[in-house]
Formats: C-alpha cells, sequence, structure tokens
C-alpha cells in the first residue's frame, strides 16, 4: 500500500498540518530549515517540531520539504560562517593614540565614522584615536588641497570608535559622508560651505560671513550656533534636520522629503521657504516671506513679514 505524503491521524484520516488539529500540536515550533536534530521529546513533523503527544501527524516529507529543508540547512550553515567571520572583524584591539603627517588645508572630507573635532591654531596637526589594529588602515590623504580622512579599500568595515584632532589655519569648507560627527569652527571664513551625505552630523560655531550654503542629504544634521551672514542658502534631501541661530539678511531654503528645518531662532529680512513633499520649516521674517508647499509639508514663520503663499496639497502656511 503506498503511504500518501500527507500528515495523517492514528485512524488514518488525512490532517492539514496548517488545521486546527495541527496547529494544536505545534507548541514550540523550531524553522525546520535549521532544527534537523532529533530529542527524545519531539519529532520533526511538516514544518516544525511537535510534542511526542503529536506524534501521530508525522508522516514522510515530500520531495518538495526535502528540498526545502535542505536550502534552508545551507543558507543556515552560510549564516553561522557569516556571523563568526563578522566577530573577527569587530575586534579593533585596545585604542591607541598616532600622529598623522599633515599639511595646513581649508577643505577637509571625513570619509569614516568616528568623531573630528577642528580648531584653529597656527601649526597644523592631526591626532588620531582608535584601536590598534584599525589605525593603520586609516588614511589622511591631500588630493587637490581637499583633506580626505578615510580608510583603505580593502579593510574591515566595522572600524569601532574613532577619534581625530585636526588643528589648521583656517577652514573654509566640511563634508561628511556617511555615519561620522564633525565640531567645526569657522572663525574667519567668508564662505563657509557644509555637506553632510548619510547619517552623519555637523556642528558649528564661529560663522560670520557674507554667504553660507548648507546641503543635507539622507538622515543627517547640521547645527549652526550664532550664525551672522548676509545669504544663506539651504538644501535638504530626505529625513535629516537643519538647526541654526543668529542673524542673516536673506536666506533661500528648500525641502525635499520628510527633514525639518529648525530656524525660527534665526532673525532674518527676507526669506525663500519651499518645502516639497512632507517636510516641516520654521523661520523668523520681518520683510517678505516667500512661502511655497507642494505636498503634505508645514511652513511655520514669526514675526510680520508680507507674505506670499503657494500651496499645491494638504500643506500649510502658519504664522506662530
Amino acid at each position: 500500500m503506498r503511504r500518501s505524503s500527507r500528515n495523517q491521524t492514528s485512524e488514518g484520516e488525512d490532517i492539514d498540518p496548517f488545521s486546527p488539529t495541527a496547529r494544536g500540536c505545534r507548541g514550540r515550533r523550531i524553522e525546520w530549515g535549521l532544527s534537523a536534530r532529533r530529542s527524545g521529546d519531539h519529532t520533526a513533523v511538516g514544518a516544525g517540531r511537535y510534542p511526542r503527544s503529536c506524534r501521530s501527524l508525522a508522516s514522510k516529507p515530500t520531495l518538495v520539504q526535502m528540498w526545502t529543508r535542505g536550502v534552508a540547512l545551507v543558507a543556515g550553515l552560510i549564516l553561522v560562517g557569516a556571523s563568526l567571520g563578522g566577530c573577527a572583524a569587530l575586534e579593533s584591539g585596545p585604542r591607541t593614540t598616532e600622529q598623522m603627517p599633515v599639511e595646513d588645508v581649508g577643505v577637509v572630507e571625513l570619509a569614516t565614522g568616528g568623531s573630528l573635532h577642528i580648531t584653529l591654531g597656527t601649526t597644523p596637526s592631526l591626532t588620531v584615536t582608535a584601536g590598534e589594529k584599525v589605525i593603520d588602515r586609516l588614511t589622511a590623504d591631500l588630493d587637490s588641497g581637499v583633506l580626505r580622512l578615510g580608510v583603505r579599500a580593502e579593510s574591515i568595515e566595522y572600524v569601532g570608535e574613532i577619534r581625530y584632532e585636526l588643528v589648521i589655519s583656517a577652514l573654509s569648507s566640511i563634508t561628511v559622508l556617511g555615519s561620522g560627527d564633525a565640531a567645526v569652527d569657522f572663525t574667519g571664513t567668508a564662505d563657509p560651505s557644509i555637506v553632510v551625505r548619510g547619517s552623519g552630523g555637523v556642528e558649528a560655531v564661529g560663522v560670520d560671513a557674507q554667504t553660507v550654503s548648507l546641503t543635507l542629504a539622507g538622515s543627517g544634521s547640521i547645527d549652526v550656533s550664532d550664525m551672522k551672514a548676509q545669504q544663506l542658502t539651504v538644501r535638504i534631501d530626505g529625513s535629516g534636520g537643519v538647526r541654526i541661530d543668529g542673524t542673516v539678511a536673506d536666506q533661500d531654503v528648500e525641502l525635499r522629503g520628510p527633514g525639518e528645518y529648525s530656524a525660527s531662532d534665526l532673525s532674518t529680512v527676507d526669506a525663500r521657504v519651499a518645502v516639497r513633499g512632507d517636510g516641516e520649516a520654521s523661520v523668523a521674517a520681518s520683510g517678505a516671506l516667500d512661502a511655497e508647499v507642494d505636498g503634505s509639508g508645514e511652513i511655520i514663520y514669526v514675526g510680520d513679514p508680507r507674505v506670499t503663499e503657494d500651496v499645491t496639497g494638504s500643506g500649510e502656511v502658519n504664522r506662530r
């Protein structure tokens, strides 16, 4: 007599392994792809492991089940191997500090994790603190006047905590790529620029300039304290946030996505603000405010400017 490939009760009745009857026996189920071992209290059945009292649901697995179990077992072994390899990559070693040669530059790019602290001084220097197994893999390359702080391409993915202490005479531009954070001083710079791409962040002080440019793409952040400028340009693309306080004569702001622009403590004469998507912008203006919302976003303003509104969608322009 040929046995059916379906699960059967002791009376020979076919039982759907996903029926209420079978579900009652599935109390301590373990994914079958990772549970080839047998124990004295359980029997592998269908897509799970069942108590001995439910052994009547057991049957010979179908070809599809056996093939699927094999694929899952191979996948499990691959995952185990990958996790073991990853553990080795996480060993960055005891922290150590080294001096790296550096020239006086005005443009800096941070392309690793960790933190970068830039201060101003007459003698340029770069001090790096990181795990002893990682520090030799870090790079500080000067290319066309740009100091790029990175890691060698063949390096491990996880480099642990890194701290850079950079001293230069003046900083004109900082770019953060990835998850790193930078604290910078723009004192003495006429046209500072900040760019963040990724989840990193920049905190800036000493901004007293003619024009200032801030660009944020991703989920990162830019924070500028006590800004003084004639013209401010801000571009936010993503879910990140920009916060500014101080004084500017004119600002031009554009948000795309769910980002946030917080500048109600930034005194401004004229402002142009465009929110495209579901972002939110708050500004302070005393002269003219050109407010454009395309989507479900919101522009909030303080002061008593002349307001020109252009709203498409469910967005709003509100005075606080």
